[in-house]
């Protein structure tokens, strides 16, 4: 069963070599439109229909502007669990149209509408947004900023104490430096290693999924070929790929796609199954 899957909506993972040694799945959506920054009801029934049978529970999803894919990846957990999310930005502005899913609201619906969502974890926020969360979620939403992570090692207490029992893990690159990454938006202080030591905490706790965006897509008149941020990009992404993958290690949680009487249905890896979707409405 394959791990890992590229969803390729821009092209750049096409000068990336990271994922070429390990057998992936690829999700072309390069023929998508209207989808860059935002998704409205039908673009997200076709993205839907796309990653509906994905066997994987790493996903590279592109860039920031795409990082409204982690709600249609989290939709199907059917077990309490936590969102930990490093970003440069806080992504809970209210929707500028009803209906419409973006890379700045997308955590915001995800508290509004997903049931099991218990809480998140924000990791790395500019200090200019920190405390712009609505206080509606004051209760759901722990926020450290990228100072508060620079001072000493409080944060990963904060982060041992918020994680629960499962963990869906969402990686934004523009929460880290620019020593590090090249991203299309404005970034963050944050370091790989200390993404690793985040990581060694929720490796205690059942991960149901990663995914990974923030790459950056402003050299075109590179024409395929890799540029200096690709490759920059490209050592990040085997970097935290290779995280993930340490031991080779299965998350207990993981969801795969199932039918049961005739009816779409979510089953974990460590055999329970979910309870019907049409049960929680």
């Amino acid at each position: 069963m394959k791990s890992v899957s590229v969803l390729n909506f821009s092209g750049v993972y096409e000068r990336q070599s990271f994922y070429k040694d390990r057998d992936c799945e690829w999700i072309d959506c390069s023929d998508l439109s209207g989808v860059n920054g935002f998704c409205d009801e039908t673009s997200r029934e076709e993205i839907d229909a796309r990653i509906s049978g994905l066997e994987g529970w790493i996903h590279f999803i592109d860039g920031g502007n795409f990082h409204y894919l982690s709600y249609l990846l989290m939709k199907h957990i059917r077990e309490p669990f936590t969102l930990v999310v490093f970003d440069h930005h806080t992504d809970m502005k209210p929707s500028m149209f009803a209906g419409l899913l973006s890379c700045g609201c997308w955590i915001k619906e995800a508290l509004d509408a997903l049931p099991f969502l218990k809480n998140v974890v924000l990791i790395g926020v500019a200090d200019s947004l920190a405390d712009t969360a609505e206080p509606d979620y004051a209760g759901r939403v722990r926020i450290i900023s990228e100072s508060m992570a620079e001072e000493d090692d409080t944060w990963l207490g904060i982060l041992e104490a918020e994680a629960s029992e499962a963990v869906y893990l969402s990686i934004d690159k523009d929460a880290f430096g620019r020593e590090e990454v090249v991203t299309d938006w404005d970034q963050g202080t944050m370091t790989l290693e200390q993404l690793e030591r985040a990581y060694r905490i929720l490796d205690s706790r059942r991960i149901l999924g990663v995914d990974i965006c923030g790459e950056a897509d402003r050299d075109e008149f590179f024409s395929g070929q890799m540029s200096v941020s690709d490759e920059q990009n490209d050592a990040a992404n085997r970097r935290i790929l290779r995280m993930l993958l340490t031991d080779q290690k299965k998350p207990a949680g993981r969801i795969q796609k199932g039918e049961r009487d005739g009816r779409s249905t979510d089953i974990f890896e460590d055999g329970h199954q979910a309870a019907d979707p049409a049960a929680d409405h």
